[in-house]
């Protein structure tokens, strides 16, 4: 039994990961942009979260492989704000602020990572884009 995927396949794949990654990076997006916004009272921001987390998990469960598994696949926005950072993660690409040498961390995601997850087995299908500073920095400014 022959398992490899046809290039027509791949491509009709290639086209449901583009289509759902613009999707899901739009809602990752609009959540970053409710959570900064102070004009907004928290009911206000609860019906608006509500419909964005459906259509996150929506899409996080319905990407099917053309001849795949029943259970398909799905994609998974991981959102690395606060999480230390060094030069070994592949999941990232980085920009630099601020001088000095010492333990690293992101403090503004531009993009986040998304991750296909097959019966169990992840692999990341975008890279994150991500400005990283020095975890010293931050702390001192968060305790200011």
């Amino acid at each position: 039994m022959n398992t490899a995927a046809s290039p027509t396949d791949v491509r009709k794949l290639q086209e449901v990961l583009s289509n759902h990654l613009y999707t899901l990076n739009q809602v990752y997006e609009l959540k970053r942009r409710l959570r900064n916004c102070r004009e907004l009272s928290e009911e206000s921001r609860r019906l608006l979260d509500r419909p964005l987390e459906r259509i996150e998990e929506h899409l996080s469960g319905s990407l099917y492989l053309p001849e795949g598994p029943p259970n398909g696949c799905g994609l998974i926005i991981d959102d690395p704000q606060g999480e230390s950072y060094d030069e070994c993660r592949t999941d990232l690409e980085a920009e630099f602020v601020g001088e000095g040498d010492g333990p690293l961390m992101v403090v503004e995601v531009v993009r986040p990572v998304i991750r296909l997850v097959v019966q169990g087995q992840t692999w990341v299908v975008q890279r994150g884009r991500v400005v990283v500073a020095l975890k010293a920095e931050q702390e001192k400014g968060a305790a200011s």
